[in-house]
């Protein structure tokens, strides 16, 4: 089967919101001018009375200096300080979060394993992350208002462009509030890092309530799409309301090698040919404060009292949330687990007498021309929205005589997904 060739580059999206609890990416400010996140991944947690966030990002360059602006909601005054606050996180709660819940595909022919296997992280790394509570600032609205956000990036040496400022307007206008993370990799000793922020503020809704709004900041945003990883935890699986969430079809997965398969051309064919506005399930299921080893992530679970884990990853184009606010909710709903452990076709199964997953020299991939208008009813992505696609590196793969079906997997600690 040939698939569409997977899109290019990675940007950040910024959020704000209208009404309800929210939360966001935000913008870059840096040394070197406005700054490009190529990739974000966020856990989100409601325990009825704060909303957790983690957040990380990924960013383009090595600037020495940058500041990394993070909307949220500007009701939270309290004896005359900000009631939101920033506590300690470090990588490995992303770190033990994508090892039980990347996608792991391993190969079989005729139903026997072959013992082929490609896990699929959302990129190939986020490190180094510096193992340190970044300090962290917080500017309420009247403090906007005033100036004193452009004062303080003034006093580290940086300045918001004109399209920042203008991005920053449209969030004072919605009634937040800035934490501005502060980032100086002279300081840590490091020439770059992927910067991680908790925040905390109250709320006494639900998880039903936590909006998300995907703003573009203009500097912080390339030509491709935004790479988003979302961890939801809960008492139940969760989607994001507003946009189709669901598993993709496993059957259009195969190897492609015996150590590659087409899982990310399967997985851009699905949201693409939904204009960009879908988030793809890879894995749900049931968790506790023991699941994890992770001593940060299992203090989240228990505080909060998730019992459920829901990893939603999406890669939404600029036109898809290009008009000023684009809004979606995240919201319980019901559904069964998904295992992030899948057996699919492997690699060579219609080559008889051949040493699966051994043989060096397996020669080119056939691409049979099959564009993405012809592998269902929903219409293509328009190929002017593609002009930065790279050339697959996996390839389509050819067709084969094995046929997907679901695998084993579970989370650490006993917590099985399957």
């Amino acid at each position: 089967m040939t698939l569409i060739k997977r899109l290019a580059g990675c940007v950040a999206a910024a959020a704000v919101c209208v009404s309800g609890s929210a939360w966001g990416f935000g913008g870059l400010v840096t040394s070197d001018g406005p700054g490009v996140i190529s990739a974000t991944r966020a856990v989100v947690a409601h325990d009825g009375d704060e909303v957790r966030i983690v957040a990380q990002i990924r960013y383009d360059g090595s600037p020495a200096s940058a500041v990394w602006l993070v909307p949220i909601p500007n009701s939270v005054m309290m004896g005359g300080e900000v009631a939101a606050r920033a506590e300690q996180f470090g990588q490995g709660v992303f770190q033990a979060l994508a090892t039980a819940t990347d996608p792991v595909f391993t190969g079989e022919c005729d139903d026997m394993p072959t013992g082929m296997r490609h896990a699929v992280p959302q990129v190939e790394t986020y490190g180094p992350a510096a193992q340190m509570l970044l300090p962290t600032r917080f500017f309420t609205v009247a403090e906007l208002v005033a100036g004193d956000l452009t004062t303080y990036l003034d006093s580290v040496g940086l300045t918001a462009d004109e399209a920042m400022q203008t991005a920053i307007a449209d969030v004072i206008d919605q009634n937040y509030m800035i934490a501005a993370v502060r980032i100086d990799t002279t300081m840590l000793g490091v020439d770059r890092i992927a910067p991680v922020v908790g925040l905390r503020y109250p709320d006494d809704g639900s998880l039903d309530d936590v909006r998300l709004a995907l703003r573009l900041l203009s500097p912080s945003v390339g030509a491709g799409p935004a790479d988003v990883v979302l961890w939801l935890l809960g008492d139940g699986r969760a989607r994001v309301a507003s946009f189709q969430t669901d598993e993709i079809d496993y059957e259009l997965v195969e190897f492609t090698s015996p150590s590659e398969t087409n899982y990310l051309d399967a997985f851009d064919m699905y949201v693409s040919t939904r204009q960009s506005q879908a988030f793809v399930v890879e894995s749900a299921g049931p968790v506790d404060g023991g699941t994890f080893q992770d001593a940060e992530l299992s203090g989240l679970i228990g505080e909060t009292g998730a019992s459920y884990l829901t990893r939603l990853h999406g890669r939404l184009l600029p036109i898809a949330i290009q008009s000023n606010l684009a809004v979606v909710g995240l919201q319980s709903v019901g559904g069964g687990d998904v295992t992030p452990g899948i057996a699919v076709a492997g690699f060579g199964c219609d080559a008889p007498g051949e040493d699966m997953g051994m043989t060096a020299d397996v020669g080119p991939v056939l691409d049979e021309g099959v564009g993405p208008g012809d592998m269902g009813d929903e219409p293509a992505l328009d190929a002017s929205l593609d002009s930065d696609a790279d050339t697959d590196e996996g390839g389509g793969g050819g067709s084969s005589g094995c046929l997907a079906a679901p695998g084993a997997g579970s989370l650490p600690g006993g917590a099985g997904l399957a």
